[in-house]
């Protein structure tokens, strides 16, 4: 069922930077009726006056999605505003890097609290209401290209990230016979402030990894999936390439990871810092990350399509010698 985003009112979790703060403005634009969400209020108060600049209706309600309490709350003031949730987008996230001997045990845990047990909250409160209305909705887990494929240097980032995509899939096939629909956006390294928000016990300064996307990309796919959702869906080229390589090859593709896992960091040293693991930080409340100049993105392009091109010599090779 084709949907339509003008008067749908759509609920943005991590909304206050980066890929939940262009999805609130693409939204606006699109007419829908904005319920935002974040733990950072006055980022949340900009961001408002912005959607409402561009003629959206939007109500801001401050939420952790750790706490079950504030998602069913965020829920409920959504319905008590509009009538009804037509669309819910899971996007609040945290990122931390550090190999495994580097990484405190916390950590792990705390990526499953915000990044998985985050996605339960929302989706067991949106679903919820939108079983009781005759259109259903869309939920939109917002999870990572690290939902597919390993990264290294980010192991509980991407563990979460399996487990959102897990969870998804489902949770999707429970609802076929509803009018709820469940649909899992992976995207690729995109430049906006979520590696410098990220908890690094990596002892170098973090950067995103090559090549980098622009955050209106994702956005673009978010407002599809809510309009004519489907199951799973990549943002950025280099995604399924990954994939791919990992499923045919798999010892290359580890080879190929771990070499790639090096564009996380800067040869700046960086101290050990939990970022906004456990509390909101001041900085980066933009769209973006300051990661996708032009000129770097060139550099970048050039570094991961050589990359790729190592993997894919060392793949051909696996396979003659087990042909």
């Amino acid at each position: 069922m084709r949907r339509k985003l003008r008067d749908a009112v759509i609920v943005v979790t991590g909304a206050s930077s980066g890929i939940g703060r262009e999805t609130a403005l693409q939204l606006a634009k699109a007419g829908a009726r904005l319920v935002l969400a974040a733990r950072r209020e006055d980022p949340l108060h900009s961001l408002q006056e912005e959607c409402e600049q561009a003629g959206a209706r939007c109500l801001i309600v401050p939420t952790d999605v750790v706490n079950e309490d504030e998602v069913n709350a965020l829920a409920a003031r959504a319905v008590q505003e509009f009538g009804r949730i037509d669309g819910w987008v899971n996007n609040a996230g945290v990122y931390a890097l550090g190999s495994l001997e580097q990484t405190p045990l916390h950590v792990y845990r705390r990526l499953m609290d915000v990044n998985y047990f985050g996605v339960i909250h929302g989706t067991r409160a949106a679903a919820a209401q939108m079983k009781t209305q005759e259109r259903g909705g869309v939920i939109v887990n917002v999870s990572s290209e690290a939902s597919s494929v390993s990264t290294a240097m980010a192991s509980a980032y991407t563990a979460s990230k399996h487990a959102v995509r897990g969870f998804t899939s489902a949770v999707r096939q429970e609802f076929l016979d509803t009018p709820v629909r469940f649909s899992n956006v992976m995207p690729a390294g995109i430049d906006t402030p979520l590696f410098e928000h990220a908890a690094n016990y990596s002892g170098k300064e973090a950067q995103a990894p090559a090549p980098v996307y622009p955050p209106e990309k994702v956005a673009r796919v978010i407002l599809d999936m809510l309009v004519k959702p489907q199951a799973e869906i990549y943002v950025g080229a280099v995604a399924p390439v990954f994939g791919a390589v990992r499923h045919a090859a798999p010892a290359a593709f580890d080879r190929m990871m771990r070499k790639q896992a090096k564009g996380h960091f800067k040869d700046a040293p960086q101290a050990v810092t939990e970022g906004n693991l456990y509390h909101p930080v001041s900085e980066g409340t933009s769209v973006h990350g300051g990661y996708h100049g032009r000129s770097k993105q060139w550099v970048r392009r050039i570094a991961v399509f050589t990359t790729l091109g190592f993997g894919a010599y060392r793949l051909v090779r696996e396979l003659r010698q087990h042909a």
